[in-house]
């Protein structure tokens, strides 16, 4: 399953990208999840979908890393960033957006990263 919605994430359709990040941000909610999910190494998907021209998927994006981390174990979160390094750096750049939504979403996730890094 996590393998096709990876999959959705990579197609050039934005509704299917979409609905793919809102599924991942919902499996995201339990603490079991989030642990298969980093063993997964599902944090590519949401990594590409930052790169999106789309606000409303940069924001989804953003947001589904952002729950990845919540209550994390410091080390699933320090090894993220260290095998992702670009996931760090894009965050920090989707601070500075345009749109509200995308740049508060990207510094929360940066302030979980933190928190719980």
């Amino acid at each position: 399953m996590l393998a096709k919605l990876c999959a959705m994430l990579k197609s050039n359709n934005t509704a299917f990208e979409y609905s793919g990040l809102g599924a991942l941000k919902n499996l995201c909610i339990t603490a079991a999840n989030k642990s298969k999910l980093l063993v997964e190494d599902v944090v590519a998907a949401p990594e590409q979908s930052m790169m999106s021209s789309q606000a409303a998927v940069q924001y989804l994006a953003a947001s589904t890393l952002r729950s990845l981390c919540i209550e994390q174990a410091p080390t699933a979160v320090q090894q993220l960033l260290a095998e992702r390094a670009g996931v760090l750096e894009r965050l920090i750049h989707l601070g500075g957006a345009e749109e509200e939504h995308v740049k508060y979403e990207a510094l929360r996730a940066i302030v979980n990263i933190v928190r719980y890094g």
